[in-house]
């Protein structure tokens, strides 16, 4: 389980639609290459963000609180240095602003050029009829039937209901 998921219970956006965009467009291209490689690009995503976010907060903890106004003689490793913790919030918001307007260009949705498994099992159902004849129901309810009866789990709930009507 990651730090992020145990502070906040919850995934970030890229653990919940990074591997399934990936995994998407990837199988479109029936590459088997693809799949290990975006893995791979995921989780080094996930390991280098915490790690520039580390080197940001040593950069900006080097600073004194006050930029340009440290007393005199206050040097980084006395104990009495307060580091400016808050530049590191400016320059990711700095960042993010930047950023923001081009990924507002993406679309709402991605088009899909392929069916989905949800659409196929939809078009299968709806392929389906209901038995028009007796002969057709009948035909059905057996094969019904016989999957039922050779299940182990119906058996055994069988046996466990007669147990029960016995005992009564």
């Amino acid at each position: 389980m990651t730090t992020l998921k145990k502070l906040t219970g919850k995934a970030n956006l890229w653990t919940s639609l990074g591997h399934g965009i990936c995994q998407r467009r990837f199988s479109l291209i029936n590459v088997v290459f693809y799949s290990p490689l975006s893995l791979s690009i995921v989780t080094a995503s996930r390991v280098i963000g915490p790690t520039l976010g580390s080197l940001l907060g040593s950069a900006c903890l080097a600073t004194y609180v006050d930029p340009g106004n440290a007393p005199d003689g206050l040097k980084e490793g006395d104990p009495r240095w307060l580091g400016a913790w808050w530049v590191g919030f400016v320059i990711i918001a700095a960042l993010l602003m930047c950023f923001a307007p081009w990924l507002t260009l993406f679309p709402a949705r991605l088009r899909a050029n392929e069916v989905t498994d949800a659409e196929k099992v939809q078009q299968e159902l709806e392929g389906e009829d209901e038995p028009k004849t007796l002969k057709e129901w009948l035909a059905e309810s057996k094969a019904v039937a016989t999957r039922l009866a050779s299940s182990k789990v119906s058996l055994e709930r069988l046996n466990e209901a007669s147990r029960n009507v016995k005992m009564t």
